[in-house]
């Protein structure tokens, strides 16, 4: 646990915007933590140890009203209206215990069992957390215990867990077969260069790659900024597949669904997402429709989450949580009252006990 002094830096450094992407948002401190405490203060607790479940009384859920059948398993993760952590088992909305968490934004650990700052990536099938930090990705290893850290930004994870990043304006990948820190030219391999990413788009001086996140072991999302405009990229190895233009909003974080099928990009002011599938096309959900102008789909909300068979989707608006299930052309819809300001959906092994002060509806 780290001590006053920490948390008062992590407090003065951060800006709470619930479920927005914190990464950048650190810390005095950094300099007297070490690696792993760096990562795990994204913000708020943390630690490689999976925290103590939290014993405070869980909301009444509404039933919810249901256009089709909710079929969806697992367990749904959510933060309240006091930015506590909550979950739900599905399909039929028992509560049960959580880690303990009061950040709006988290990163849930893929077994269910960890959460730490909404920056935090987790490995695929594997024990390290990355998180990108002031110019830097920061690495760290459970339960072998080493961690480094090497110059870059936007870490992502490729669907067999090699790491990605951001360096220069160019997707680099570690190999594997050294350190980064080590300067060696074989520890990397540069995988698209700044004119693959950008063409002859823009100034090079006002040019820069925010974000990236990978579809398939080929296929790469990129949010790329030319001076005030954004734009998102979608590349097929150094091809480009597919320009999205700005939909009225800054973008910001991509999220990949559990099976790789769908991307959803952050859209800042108004709030919501353009949601792409696996073939790098926008798509809108029931109830979104392109406007007059043609722009992409955007789906209003705050937070989104798919199911670990990617099945159905998550989003939270203002006061609900609204569940569609996906490859329809009239998808089920399914309406949770309840306020959420960020979402995980967990895998159905990944269930806890019923929340000790449970009471039904």
């Amino acid at each position: 646990m780290p001590g006053p002094e920490v948390r008062e830096a992590k407090r003065s450094s951060r800006r709470i915007v619930c479920g927005v992407r914190s990464t950048w948002l650190v810390l005095g401190a950094v300099a007297a933590l070490g690696i792993a405490a760096v990562v795990d203060a994204l913000p708020g607790r943390g630690g490689s140890e999976p925290p103590a479940a939290t014993v405070t009384s869980p909301p009444r859920v509404s039933a919810p009203s249901v256009s089709g059948r909710l079929d969806a398993a697992g367990t749904l993760y959510y933060t309240d209206d006091l930015c506590r952590l909550r979950s739900l088992r599905l399909p039929g909305l028992d509560p049960v215990e959580a880690p303990e968490w009061d950040e709006c934004a988290f990163s849930l650990s893929p077994d269910g069992q960890s959460v730490l700052g909404a920056g935090v990536l987790w490995e695929p099938q594997g024990s390290k957390r990355v998180a990108g930090i002031s110019g830097l990705v920061y690495v760290v290893s459970d339960p072998a215990g080493w961690e480094y850290r090497f110059a870059g930004d936007a870490p992502a994870y490729k669907p067999d867990g090699t790491l990605t990043f951001v360096r220069d304006g160019e997707v680099v990948e570690l190999t594997g077969y050294c350190r980064p820190r080590r300067k060696a030219p074989w520890c990397e391999r540069v995988l698209l260069t700044s004119r693959d990413l950008f063409g002859a788009l823009g100034d090079p001086i006002d040019r820069a790659v925010k974000e990236i996140a990978w579809l398939t072991p080929t296929r790469l999302v990129a949010v790329l900024t030319l001076g005030d405009e954004a734009l998102i990229r979608v590349y097929e190895g150094r091809e480009l597949l597919r320009t999205v233009p700005r939909v009225g909003g800054r973008f910001t974080e991509i999220s990949v669904s559990p099976q790789r099928r769908y991307a959803a990009v952050r859209v800042a002011r108004p709030s919501g997402f353009v949601l792409l599938d696996q073939n790098a096309t926008p798509f809108a959900l029931t109830e979104v429709r392109r406007d007059s102008t043609g722009r992409p789909p955007f789906t209003g909300g705050r937070a989104i989450a798919w199911s670990p068979d990617d099945a159905w989707t998550a989003i939270a608006r203002t006061a609900s949580v609204v569940l569609f299930r996906m490859g329809r052309a009239s998808p089920d819809v399914v309406h949770i009252e309840l306020t959420a300001h960020d979402l995980a959906w967990g895998a159905a092994d990944a269930v806890r006990d019923p929340a000790p002060d449970h009471q039904s509806n």
